[in-house]
């Protein structure tokens, strides 16, 4: 009896860890890093009338999830604000654009798919990727509700550095964070969110997908998300 009410305890003990590693193994699983091809242009001329500068790069973009699969052809669930960055100004004067497209994603296993096509929400800072791999890669489920209580993390890359985990948690009092920019999205605190986490999922310790992070609020005290409604609304009848 001694010995089962010890393995009981031990058991007891144990499963909030052995559920957390579960949860980071799925969100490891199907979380994906984008890369950028960027597109500069100077708005100042030359004399001649000619532009001055342009010039295209590859650069780290934002982290992202895979929402749904089948086969070697993944849809990306990431931020819509990575594909229109603002435009460069001086003393509140644009002196030039950039634009943003999805060139390579980059999967956790070392895998690294190309970029078909991509849709943005009109609603939401929330855009689709479809990205073309060598291989399978698992979806993550979407949950449309969380405990506020509960302990959630971001996993993502912040500047194509390394992989991050980021343990977080909701804000208490109203559930929905006021901002002009994500008026549908929920404020959290996340001290160790990083800028290029942008686009990565926001995960539960059952390993569903609660949000995607978009911002940080101007006061830089939280980090914000869009829910997993608009997750889920973006995505129904989204299939390949």
């Amino acid at each position: 009896m001694k010995r089962l009410t010890a393995l009981a305890l031990a058991i007891a003990l144990l499963w909030p860890s052995v559920g957390s590693a579960s949860a980071l193994s799925k969100a490891e699983n199907s979380s994906v890093y984008l890369n950028f091809d960027v597109h500069f242009k100077s708005l100042m001329e030359q004399e001649d009338g000619t532009i001055s500068e342009e010039w295209k790069m590859d650069i780290p973009g934002c982290s992202g999830y895979i929402g749904y699969s089948k086969g070697a052809t993944s849809v990306i669930v990431t931020a819509r604000h990575c594909f229109a960055p603002e435009p460069i100004t001086f003393l509140g004067i644009p002196v030039a654009t950039v634009e943003a497209f999805p060139k390579k994603v980059h999967f956790f296993d070392g895998d690294i798919g190309t970029v078909v096509s991509h849709t943005e929400s009109a609603d939401y800072d929330l855009s689709i990727v479809t990205v073309q791999s060598r291989r399978h890669h698992p979806y993550a489920f979407v949950s449309e509700h969380f405990k506020r209580a509960d302990g959630l993390f971001v996993f993502g890359m912040p500047n194509g550095h390394f992989w991050s985990y980021s343990p977080a948690t909701a804000m208490q009092g109203s559930a929905t964070y006021t901002n002009p920019d994500w008026p549908h999205a929920y404020g959290m605190d996340c001290s160790s969110c990083a800028p290029g986490d942008s686009g990565a999922g926001v995960w539960d310790k059952s390993g569903r997908v609660v949000g995607i992070l978009v911002g940080q609020s101007s006061a830089g005290t939280a980090v914000v998300m869009e829910p997993g409604y608009a997750i889920s609304e973006m995505l129904r009848g989204y299939r390949l």
